[in-house]
């Protein structure tokens, strides 16, 4: 890709967040027109880096744009952009001075009498046998009758965010499914994504849940690789919720998953695969006098080298004088290539009527040395958080951390966050 058309898209960006998010603000919406929200964040990091023997301070400023304008004209039809952008302002490496990219921007009509959901543009889509959270440029069409029956369908051009290129040639896919009132729905899906004349996915996916009783529930989903004839991804969860006033949760998650997929498995033991794997999550909720107890057993299985990963933990969290205050503690252990245990602490508290401080820290101790002698990683965060008027907000952090990571390194952060 041509790197100075990137740096000038980016620069685009850049200004066209801050000339849409002046207009918006600046223009009052006519309420008989059409409704506008705008939410704005402006962050700012200071902190030191080093690349081989080049040492830099660096102070990335971020700009963060969500903007939804409801009604216009017709009732039903949105107009809805979310972008991001980012310039450095004190030293910065080569080519990396501006970045930037619309997440997602389109045009969105819906009528709940005519039970109709269209889209056009810039969107992310989670349907079916989709991977999570697929980024494309195209349309995107639903429709569902009083029955319960619905249908989605979607085709357009996927994209690569992590560079801003194109991905591949084209994408398309359906889900087609059916609700019984509250009770269960069950649903077949297809997609479809060619790369460069290459088939990158084609799968079939069959997703579904069932309320087997006011206080139990089961939920699923398959996929199913035709092109390689294999099981991609599966997952069953149970959960229960019981009718006590000490139990609150148990649930049991078991599956397969692909390390390629963005499906499915999003617990913290994912990022140790390298090839498809097996995983099951047992877990459960507890309030004993007021405070919250969280505790659960992950395992993780490789179908490759048949190495596993196992992780335990136990979190609690109680607040006083009623959510005026906040005290959280999380202990977790975890075995595998690289096993360690973290603990964490966390408080936060309503210090005047619109400022609030929070603190975090975050330390692991690791069975053996990861890199130079280094057995362990510390990182703790002090933020104050002021409310200057309604919907303004400012933010002022300092972290530190140490350990495997870094030597030691103290990183300042301001946040300016609006909302209309």
């Amino acid at each position: 890709m041509n790197r100075s058309f990137t740096s000038m898209c980016s620069r685009g960006v850049f200004f066209f967040l801050y000339f849409f998010a002046v207009l918006s603000v600046g223009v009052p919406a006519s309420s008989s027109a059409y409704s506008l929200h705008t939410r704005l964040r402006t962050i700012v990091t200071v902190y030191p880096d080093v690349r081989g023997n080049v040492e830099a301070t660096l102070a990335p400023l971020y700009e963060f744009a969500d903007i939804e304008a409801l009604d216009v004209g017709v009732k039903g039809l949105e107009v809805v952009f979310s972008g991001w952008a980012k310039v450095e302002t004190w030293d910065w490496w080569k080519e990396e001075r501006w970045k930037g990219s619309l997440l997602y921007g389109y045009v969105r009509f819906r009528s709940s009498d005519a039970r109709l959901d269209t889209k056009v543009g810039r969107m992310l889509i989670n349907a079916g046998a989709a991977p999570l959270t697929l980024q494309m440029d195209g349309g995107y069409v639903s429709f569902s009758t009083k029955g319960g029956t619905s249908i989605n369908l979607y085709t357009g051009i996927p994209l690569n965010d992590m560079d801003g290129s194109r991905k591949g040639d084209w994408l398309a896919g359906f889900r087609a499914g059916h609700r019984w009132g509250t009770r269960a729905e069950l649903g077949v899906s297809y997609f479809l994504q060619k790369e460069r004349e290459d088939v990158n996915f084609n799968r079939l996916g069959f997703d579904g849940w069932f309320h087997i009783s006011p206080s139990m529930n089961i939920t699923g989903y398959l996929s199913y690789d035709i092109t390689y004839s294999r099981l991609h991804d599966s997952s069953v969860t149970f959960s229960y919720y019981p009718a006590s006033r000490m139990w609150k949760l148990f649930a049991v998650e078991a599956g397969t998953k692909s390390a390629m997929s963005f499906l499915g498995n999003q617990s913290v033991l994912s990022v140790f695969a390298s090839g498809d794997y097996a995983n099951l999550k047992v877990s459960g909720l507890f309030e004993v006098s007021g405070v919250m107890v969280g505790t659960g057993y992950e395992f993780l299985m490789y179908a490759d080298s048949r190495t596993a990963a196992h992780r335990i933990y136990i979190k609690a969290k109680r607040y006083f004088d009623g959510e005026r205050y906040l005290l959280l503690l999380h202990a977790s252990r975890l075995r595998s290539d690289t096993s360690y245990t973290e603990l964490r602490f966390a408080a936060s508290a309503l210090i005047l009527t619109s400022l609030q401080g929070n603190v975090d820290t975050v330390w692991d101790v690791f069975d053996e040395e990861v890199r130079e002698d280094m057995l362990w990683s510390y990182e703790s965060t002090i933020s104050l958080k002021y409310e200057l008027v309604e919907n303004v907000k400012i933010t002022a952090a300092v972290s530190i951390a140490g350990g495997v990571e870094y030597t030691w390194r103290i990183k300042g952060m301001g946040k300016l966050t609006y909302e209309l």
